[in-house]
């Protein structure tokens, strides 16, 4: 494979066709071969193809590019549903070297396809801890000045973070009769704090609002000592990100304490949502249930 890539990146411009047509054939050959799960393989040497197919993929162009890498992607985030802990780890780190290699226009579309892949039990867990992963591989090293912004990914950061914190997945950790011996599933919460952290560093102020959502629905939804206290922690993780975030200069700075403040201003000076009058009658037995009255604990959890 390697040699291969040399080829194609030494190719005169007169052989382009040539190559092109070598590498359309190659390609589908190859990803057959990483989606073909074969027991008696060696994962060692099936995962790593992944590396040379999106480096061969790039000289491609972006109309037959696009597809290649995305088939690409999926098949690896379907691998991190094996339940071989090797298995994962290859994977994981093939898909680190690729997000490097595709540069941070292809990030966003990494993250979708984890997502579309790892959708319940314990994938969500092997999700948050891929996507720390990939947080701390793509922010770090020669190539960290690539993905000084990360504005395109703070949704899908957000979500998968705040699922293993706050969500049924991290609540079913938190049980007392809950055991595991898998690594994700153990580090899953304390990965996502620092995810939370991670990428409050690398992201605009019209950003962070965004980042702060999923914190905001649960400050609604209960005044739990113990979700709360998570919460709190989430926002310092968030604070402390903040602080060494380039993007947040003095202004913004303001400009972000203004808008939070009002906010929470406006929030509080809301009224009660008025009960609808209806016509009185002389019944005593009341014929229709009573809808609850759902409450909103935001004016209570704001200040923190």
């Amino acid at each position: 494979m390697r040699h291969f890539i040399d080829l194609v990146a030494a190719q005169p411009s007169s052989d382009y066709k040539t190559t092109f047509v070598r590498i359309l054939r190659l390609l589908p050959n190859l990803l057959s071969h990483l989606e073909k799960h074969d027991p008696k393989a060696d994962d060692n040497t099936r995962i790593p193809i992944s590396i040379g197919i999106v480096t061969v993929a790039k000289h491609l162009p972006a109309a037959t590019r696009e597809p290649q890498i995305t088939r690409l992607v999926t098949i690896l985030s379907q691998i991190l549903r094996s339940r071989s802990q090797e298995t994962r780890n290859l994977t994981r780190d093939a898909i680190n070297r690729i997000a490097v290699t595709l540069g941070p226009s292809y990030l966003p579309l990494i993250l979708r396809e984890l997502r579309a892949a790892l959708l319940r039990g314990p994938q969500l867990h092997v999700l948050a801890y891929v996507v720390h992963s990939l947080l701390v591989h793509v922010t770090t090293g020669d190539h960290a000045a690539m993905f000084g912004v990360l504005d395109d990914c703070v949704n899908d950061i957000s979500y998968v973070s705040a699922e293993v914190i706050f969500g049924e997945s991290g609540r079913d950790v938190q049980s007392e009769d809950f055991k595991t011996k898998m690594r994700e599933v153990r580090a899953s919460a304390s990965k996502g704090l620092d995810s939370f952290a991670i990428v409050s560093k690398f992201i605009t102020p019209p950003k962070i609002s965004s980042l702060l959502a999923p914190l905001k629905a649960i400050m609604q939804e209960t005044e739990s000592v113990k979700v709360t206290n998570l919460v709190e922690e989430v926002l310092k993780r968030i604070a402390g990100g903040l602080n060494s975030n380039a993007h947040l200069v003095p202004k913004e700075l303001l400009v972000l304490c203004n808008t939070l403040i009002s906010q929470n201003a406006r929030f509080l000076k809301q009224s009660a949502p008025k009960r609808r009058s209806g016509p009185k009658g002389d019944a005593i037995v009341q014929v229709k249930r009573q809808e609850a009255v759902k409450v909103d604990h935001y004016s209570n959890n704001s200040f923190r």
